[in-house]
């Protein structure tokens, strides 16, 4: 957690250095600025990391809700549904693009998107 504290305060200097601006929130646009296709895959993998946590802190909440065992083992399958959907979609994002160097970006930004998504969804009442 340290580290990526670090990491995202170093990458947050070098925008600012870098396009002349305060800096601002890691997110795709941000990361699209950067001045070398290194610096945009690693701001983007750290972007990914961030969306990662907090989609495990919104799944734990929603599970943490479910009082009925029967409730949480639909959820348990939806969640994995949706981790294959994610798999699936994200990996035609890479192919669509490959064999060009932005490949990996594209499946990177598929897999923040959605998950954005997700976290949006289960932050809704129904």
């Amino acid at each position: 957690m340290i580290r990526r504290c670090f990491v995202i305060a170093l990458l947050a200097a070098c925008w600012s250095n870098q396009a002349g601006a305060e800096s601002e929130p890691l997110s795709i646009e941000v990361c699209q600025r950067a001045q070398s296709g290194v610096f945009y895959k690693n701001c983007l993998g750290e972007l990914l990391e961030l969306e990662e946590d907090r989609l495990a802190y919104a799944l734990a909440a929603a599970r943490q809700e479910i009082s009925r065992d029967e409730v949480a083992r639909q959820f348990d399958a939806a969640q994995n549904e949706w981790a294959g959907f994610l798999s699936e979609e994200c990996a035609f994002a890479f192919a669509k693009v490959a064999p060009g160097s932005d490949a990996s970006a594209a499946e990177t930004r598929c897999r923040i998107l959605l998950i954005r998504d997700r976290i949006r969804y289960l932050a809704e009442d129904y």
